[in-house]
C-alpha cells in the first residue's frame, strides 16, 4: 500500500501544480473586506439567572431612556443589532421588554432627521418607518454594488460572471466557474445552459433593487453616499435591504428535515415560483407575531439570532418586506399552488393575483415541470444579460444557443441505472446551486478548512469519492458466506480479517427505514469494482485516493480499521489511500436538531461542517453515493453541472450494484428488495452447495 497522503499542518502551504485547487484564490476580494455579523449569541442557551437579569437590565435602560426623552423631548428610534430589522419611530409605550431579550438596541433619533428626496427618492413612507424583515449584515459595500449596481454587466466581460459564480459552493478550478468558455460542442451547450439558468435567476432575484442602489451608490458625491448610508443605518436598514417598491413576494418557511431535502425540494420550489410569476423570494422562518402560524416557527437547521435561512446562506434578494406586508400576505391553497407549480397557472381570483405577499406552504417533493411561463421568465432575463455581450465576443453564439434551450419544454431523460427525482433536470440543479450560496464568512471558513486538508501534489482525476450515510453495528459476528434469512443479507468477509458487518442495530437515522446500509469493508467492495471500470476506460496507472466523509461515528470507526490494518489490502488489486476531514462533525444523525442534542455544536457549526464536506466530496473524479439520500443526490447534482475539481465526473448509486451483496434498496422500493432476496437466496445456496462439497473432499 502506498504512504498515506501527508497532510499540511498550515492552511498557507503552497500550492504547487494544483495552483487553482486553492478554494480562497479567486475569492480574496470579495472576502478580503467581508464583516463578520455583530448578532447575540442565541438566547435559548441562557440560563434562568442571566435572563432575570436581563430583564432587570432591561427595566434600567427603559427607565433611563424615558428620563432621557422627558429631558429632552426627542423621539425615539429602535434597530436591531440582529438581522431582522425592527426599525421603526415608535412611542416609548410600545417598548417591548423581551424584545431587548432579543438583543435589540435602543438608539435616540432627534439627529435622524433626513430629505426623503436625497436619500430615498424610491421609497415609501410605510417602508422606510418598518417595522421590517431585514437581509443579513454579514455583507460588505463592494458585495452590494456587484450584487445590484453591477449586475447587468455580468456577461459583458470575459470573466465578469465568475464573481456571481464562485458564490456558489464550485471549486475555482471548476468547469461551471469557467465563463470565458466559448466551444459550441455538446458539454459547452449544457454547461453554459445550466450557468444562464442559474444567472437568469440572480438577475430575476435581484435586478428590483438596481433602481435603489444606483441612486445610492452612484450619484457622483462620495459625501452624499456615506451621507445616505449613515441615514439608512440610523432607520435600522442594512446595506442590502432595499424596497424594491414595484415589486411583489413569495415567502415560504423552510422545514426541520434534512439540508439536502430542504435544497432540492423546498427552496427549488419556491424559487420555480418566483420565477414563474416573476415575484421575489423570501425564506421567512420565525416570523414576528401577527404573521401566519406556519411562518413564526424557527428553523432548526439554524441557530443565530434570527434562526433561519440566512444565518448561513445569503438571502436569495435584497428585497425585503415590512411586517404589515407579511401579516397582510395571502395564502395560496393547495390547488392553487399545485396548478401554479405544474401549469404555471395564476391564481383565478383577481385579489389573490394582485395581492403584495403570497405565502406559499411547501409540500417538499421536486416539481418536475417547466410550464411555458417559466420558459419564457428565464429566457427574457437571459436575454437581457446577453444583450451586454458585445458581438465580436467568441462567446456569443454559444451563449445564444444556451439560451435558445430555455425556451424548449424539458426533456427530462431518465438517468440510466437508477433513476431519482430531478436526476437530469438542469433548471432544478442551477436553483440548487443558487440557493446554497454560502455567507462569505462562511465561505472564508470552509476555504480555510478544505487549504488545510488538501494536500498540495493532490490529483482530483486520481481520487475517488466515499461519502457514507449511516452504518449499523455489529451484534454478531457471522461466518464468511453466511447468508442472514431475517436481514436478507449475504456476508462477504475478507478472507483475512474480520471486521464489523451489517446487522440490526442501527448507528444512524440514514438506517431506520429510508434506507439499508453497509459495512465500510462492503463499501470499499464497491468502490474496488468502479475504480477497475474507470481504470480499464482511461488506462489511468494511478491506485486511487479515496476521499471519505461520513456523518456515523461507527463508520470512521471501521475506515480506520481498515487504513491501519494492510493485511486487509490483500483482499483487492488497488493499492488505497484515504483523505479525510479530521475537522468534521460524526453526531450520527443527519438532522441538524438531533446533532444539536447530541453534540456541543450548535446548528451553524453543523451546517458548516455539513457544507464543507459536500464540498470536500466535489474533489474526486468518480463517486460512490447511497441514492435513498437527498444528501447525496445533492451531491450527484454538483457534480454532474461540472462545479467538481476534476476534469469530469461520474456518480454511481449503490443502487446500481448487480451483486445482490452490495446493492441498497431504499425503503420505498419493494420490489428492489424482493428482487434482491431472490438474488441474494441463488448465492446462498450456491455457498452452501460449495461448502458442502469441500467438507465431502476433504472426508
Amino acid at each position: 500500500m502506498s504512504a498515506p497522503l501527508s497532510i499540511p499542518s498550515s492552511s498557507s502551504s503552497p500550492r504547487s501544480r494544483k495552483k487553482a485547487f486553492s478554494p480562497r484564490q479567486s475569492r480574496r476580494a470579495l472576502l478580503s473586506t467581508a464583516t463578520v455579523p455583530t448578532v447575540l449569541r442565541s438566547t435559548r442557551r441562557v440560563t434562568r439567572e442571566r435572563l432575570v437579569a436581563t430583564v432587570v437590565a432591561a427595566g434600567l435602560v427603559i427607565l433611563s431612556l424615558l428620563t432621557a426623552t422627558a429631558l429632552s423631548g426627542s423621539t425615539l428610534a429602535w434597530s436591531s443589532s440582529l438581522d431582522w430589522s425592527l426599525s421603526t419611530a415608535v412611542d416609548l409605550s410600545l417598548v417591548d421588554v423581551p424584545s431587548l431579550a432579543r438583543g435589540l438596541v435602543y438608539t435616540a433619533a432627534a439627529n435622524a432627521t433626513v430629505s426623503n428626496t436625497t436619500c430615498f427618492p424610491h421609497n415609501t413612507a410605510a417602508w422606510l418607518t418598518g417595522p421590517r424583515l431585514g437581509n443579513t449584515r454579514s455583507v460588505t459595500s463592494h458585495f452590494v454594488r456587484q450584487m445590484t449596481v453591477e449586475l447587468s454587466d455580468m456577461l459583458a466581460v470575459p470573466g465578469h460572471a465568475r464573481y456571481y459564480l464562485e458564490q456558489t459552493i464550485a471549486f475555482a478550478s471548476s468547469r461551471f466557474c469557467n465563463d470565458t468558455q466559448a466551444g459550441q460542442d455538446a458539454a459547452s451547450v449544457r454547461l453554459w445552459t445550466v450557468r444562464l439558468l442559474y444567472l437568469a435567476t440572480l438577475y430575476q432575484q435581484h435586478s428590483p433593487a438596481i433602481q435603489e442602489a444606483t441612486a445610492l451608490y452612484n450619484n457622483n458625491n462620495a459625501a452624499t453616499t456615506e451621507q445616505c448610508l449613515e441615514e439608512r443605518s440610523q432607520k435600522g436598514i442594512g446595506r442590502y435591504d432595499f424596497e424594491c417598491p414595484d415589486t411583489k413576494f413569495i415567502v415560504a418557511a423552510l422545514s426541520n428535515n434534512g439540508l439536502g431535502a430542504n435544497i432540492r425540494s423546498g427552496t427549488t420550489t419556491v424559487l420555480l415560483a418566483g420565477l414563474m410569476t416573476n415575484r421575489t423570494v423570501v425564506f421567512v422562518n420565525n416570523a414576528p407575531q401577527g404573521s401566519d402560524q406556519y411562518l413564526q416557527r424557527p428553523w432548526a437547521l439554524a441557530s443565530c439570532d434570527r434562526m433561519d435561512y440566512q444565518c448561513f446562506f445569503l438571502p436569495p434578494s435584497p428585497c425585503t418586506i415590512t411586517h404589515q406586508q407579511l401579516q397582510q400576505a395571502t395564502m395560496l391553497g393547495k390547488k392553487e399552488t399545485r396548478r401554479l407549480l405544474k401549469k404555471g397557472e395564476l391564481p383565478a381570483d383577481n385579489a389573490e393575483q394582485a395581492a403584495k405577499v403570497w405565502i406559499l406552504q411547501l409540500s417538499f417533493t421536486p416539481v418536475l415541470e417547466n410550464p411555458a411561463r417559466l420558459r419564457e421568465s428565464l429566457h427574457h432575463h437571459a436575454t437581457m444579460l446577453i444583450d451586454r455581450v458585445p458581438s465580436k465576443d467568441p462567446r456569443r453564439p454559444v451563449l445564444l444557443t444556451a439560451a435558445s434551450e430555455l425556451l424548449e419544454k424539458a426533456n427530462i431523460d431518465k438517468r440510466p441505472g437508477y433513476n431519482f427525482a430531478a436526476a437530469n433536470f438542469k433548471m432544478n440543479h442551477a436553483l440548487n446551486f443558487y440557493a446554497m450560496r454560502p455567507l462569505a464568512t462562511y465561505q472564508a471558513k470552509m476555504d480555510e478548512t478544505l487549504e488545510e486538508i488538501i494536500p498540495p501534489n493532490f490529483d482530483a482525476d486520481t481520487a475517488f469519492g466515499l461519502p457514507i450515510r449511516g452504518t449499523f453495528w455489529l451484534v454478531k459476528q457471522p461466518r464468511h458466506g453466511q447468508f442472514d434469512r431475517l436481514n436478507n443479507r449475504l456476508y462477504y468477509l475478507p478472507t483475512t480479517h474480520a471486521i464489523s458487518l451489517s446487522l440490526p442495530q442501527t448507528a444512524s437515522d440514514k438506517c431506520f427505514g429510508e434506507s439499508e446500509c453497509l459495512t465500510f469493508y462492503q463499501h470499499m467492495q464497491g468502490v474496488a469494482q468502479l475504480w477497475k471500470e474507470y481504470h480499464n476506460t482511461t488506462n489511468t496507472n494511478s491506485d486511487p485516493v479515496v476521499v471519505f466523509t461520513s456523518e456515523a461515528t461507527k463508520m470512521v470507526q471501521e475506515q480506520q480499521e481498515f487504513a491501519s490494518n494492510t493485511t486487509l489490502h490483500d483482499d483487492f488489486s488497488f493499492r488505497f489511500s484515504f483523505l479525510t476531514n479530521h475537522k468534521d462533525v460524526t453526531p450520527d444523525s443527519g438532522f441538524v436538531q438531533d446533532i444539536r442534542k447530541l453534540t456541543n455544536f450548535t446548528a451553524d457549526e453543523s451546517m458548516l461542517s455539513a457544507v464543507t464536506s459536500l464540498k470536500f466530496q466535489l474533489l474526486p473524479r468518480v463517486s460512490l453515493g447511497n441514492c435513498c439520500s437527498n444528501f447525496h443526490v445533492l451531491l450527484s447534482d454538483f457534480l454532474m453541472e461540472g462545479l467538481g475539481a476534476a476534469s469530469d465526473n461520474g456518480f454511481h448509486c449503490l443502487q446500481e450494484f448487480d451483486d445482490p451483496r452490495l446493492k441498497v434498496c431504499c425503503g420505498w422500493h419493494k420490489q428492489c428488495k424482493k428482487d434482491r432476496a431472490q438474488a441474494l437466496a441463488v448465492l446462498a445456496n450456491q455457498t452452501e452447495a460449495t461448502a458442502t462439497a469441500a467438507v465431502a473432499t476433504r472426508l
